[in-house]
């Protein structure tokens, strides 16, 4: 088993550290993501926030098809789109 699939089923079983950590290894990622699309990193900081706070509610839902990083990948540039249109 893989570190970030480690990490995922810890956070459902209720382990919240275990999603501080995931945070803690994307979050340069997730920004990065964000800043490209939108040019403002106050802006791509609210975007990496909501991020992680939408991933953590869908996380149930994470079939484990993919890689996470592909998944959050995904969630990040919807909602630094989303943000952008608004």
């Amino acid at each position: 088993m893989d570190k970030d699939t480690f990490l995922i089923r810890d956070t459902l079983q209720g382990n919240q550290a275990s999603y501080g950590k995931l945070i803690e290894d994307y979050q340069d990622y997730v920004f990065s993501v964000a800043f490209k699309i939108l040019r403002n990193r106050e802006e791509a900081e609210e975007v990496a926030q909501d991020t992680f706070l939408k991933a953590y509610r869908a996380l149930s839902g994470f079939e484990f098809k993919s890689r996470f990083a592909t998944w959050l990948y995904q969630i990040a540039w919807r909602t630094a789109i989303d943000k952008h249109r608004r």
